[in-house]
């Protein structure tokens, strides 16, 4: 699946959420079961209009508004949990959860469910549809703003490289992220060349390590979840097979919660690699 025939899928399942959820109202019980839902809509409404997040939002090895979520209920997506909160309107993403999302509909429960964005346009788009349902239209306009003037800001810098450097960036289990991918996007507004996407890679997919000496990139990106806990990058770049590459390939990090969900906060990530990469650059 290519990234145009990606965004089409995405703009479909953005327009059905708008067409059959139209109605306006003041929801004042809102629960969320998906990661990005929670962190926008900790950022959209007051608390006092939350019921409950999943629970997730309030670690900080996953969420970076944990601080924001501590002491409201944490769900693990259980309908019976649902049902005994009874939100007036419950948030999910577009995957997973689906009996008990299935089972909240049927109890008369609004389920609004968002696709996850691969693209910064596609966090514009999720955000003004949540705005509007959540009738939060200023404070999305502000998110969007915020997050445009942080990009505006990246890319003037980006602009001024000679050249844009390679990187690659390795998930759990080897996975190379490819086009059509959040962290796609994050690495080109870092000013990196993905090389992932120039291997012909969609979304994700698994190499090996000989893949990766092939060709090896500039630099190295991956993710830390705990700080004692050892990344896949630490393990590629300490490789002996790595030796004669060593000076030329660098490893860049961030923390696993600034990409685990894709909204305006992503783009911390992006100005965080690029600052990191300026330290190994001539």
């Amino acid at each position: 699946m290519d990234s145009l025939m990606t965004g089409r899928i995405f703009l479909s399942a953005l327009t059905l959420m708008a067409a059959t959820l139209t109605a306006k109202a003041e929801y004042v019980r809102i629960a969320s079961i998906n990661l990005a839902t929670d962190q926008l809509l900790l950022q959209l409404v007051d608390r006092d209009r939350i019921v409950a997040l999943s629970f997730m939002a309030a670690d900080p090895e996953l969420s970076m508004l944990a601080d924001k979520a501590a002491g409201i209920p944490g769900l693990r997506g259980d309908a019976e949990e649902i049902l005994r909160l009874r939100p007036d309107l419950l948030l999910a993403g577009d995957h997973g959860n689906r009996q008990a999302l299935a089972f909240a509909e049927r109890q008369g429960i609004p389920v609004l469910r968002l696709p996850v964005p691969n693209t910064f346009d596609e966090v514009r788009e999720v955000i003004i549809l949540l705005g509007s349902k959540l009738s939060a239209e200023e404070e999305a306009r502000r998110l969007i703003q915020e997050m445009n003037d942080r990009l505006e800001t990246l890319e003037q810098k980006t602009n001024l490289q000679p050249e844009r450097s390679t990187a690659l960036a390795l998930g759990h289990g080897g996975h190379a992220q490819g086009s059509a991918s959040m962290m796609h996007a994050i690495l080109e507004a870092a000013g990196f060349r993905n090389t992932g996407a120039e291997m012909g890679i969609v979304f994700e997919r698994r190499l090996t390590l000989e893949q990766v000496l092939t060709d090896p990139p500039r630099f190295l990106v991956s993710t830390r979840y705990h700080a004692d806990h050892p990344t896949l990058g630490d393990r590629f770049l300490s490789h002996r097979a790595l030796r004669q590459v060593a000076g030329k390939m660098d490893q860049l990090e961030i923390p696993l919660a600034w990409i685990t969900a894709s909204n305006n906060l992503t783009v911390q990530a992006a100005e965080s690699l690029y600052e990191q990469a300026r330290r190994h650059l001539p």
